[in-house]
């Protein structure tokens, strides 16, 4: 291919690119960022390299965009705002098998395949309910509180960064 191409490509043939949503206003996309090194689209070159293109991987605080309605909820204005319980879907009662205590939904879950960490996930947790209350446990009180009503709106990227967690041990260097 040589004959092909008027040149090698050098160091400044390529650029660090990374794949996020412009619409939200943050870098992170399924709780991730990550940064790839690729070839300017416009430059006709000869890649004679054979390396490892380093890409730099992180995990990015949970934000609201990182969870959609749970199953038997859902958003009040249609694609947003906060997930509501849907009277229309019938659920088993998890308490008519003799348990004592069951996670109920706050009605949101992470969207599947995202890897967000810490950021705003408390609000999102399921919620420890008891099913009598002579089988409650000494100390305890019932139900907790799900999310707050302001969850499931847009937010945009966090005032910091947060701590930073490197990449799962799957993850680092990609050939190519």
């Amino acid at each position: 291919f040589a004959s092909v191409f008027p040149r090698v490509c050098t160091d400044n043939d390529y650029y660090t690119w990374s794949p996020w949503d412009e619409r939200f206003g943050q870098a992170c996309t399924l709780g991730y960022h990550i940064n790839i090194e690729r070839r300017i689209n416009n430059v006709t070159c000869l890649n004679t390299r054979s390396y490892v293109r380093e890409t730099n991987f992180e995990i990015c605080p949970c934000t609201s965009e990182d969870y959609e309605c749970d199953y038997g909820f859902f958003h009040v204005d249609g694609l947003t705002g906060p997930c509501v319980k849907d009277r229309d879907v019938s659920l088993l009662d998890p308490c008519a098998t003799g348990s004592i205590s069951y996670n109920q939904s706050s009605g949101y879950r992470l969207i599947a395949g995202d890897l967000c960490s810490g950021g705003v996930e408390q609000f999102f947790y399921p919620v420890l309910t008891y099913c009598c209350s002579s089988q409650q446990p000494t100390g305890t009180t019932g139900t907790t509180q799900g999310p707050p009503a302001t969850t499931g709106t847009t937010q945009g990227p966090p005032a910091t960064t947060g701590t930073t967690q490197g990449p799962p041990a799957t993850t680092g260097t990609t050939q190519g």
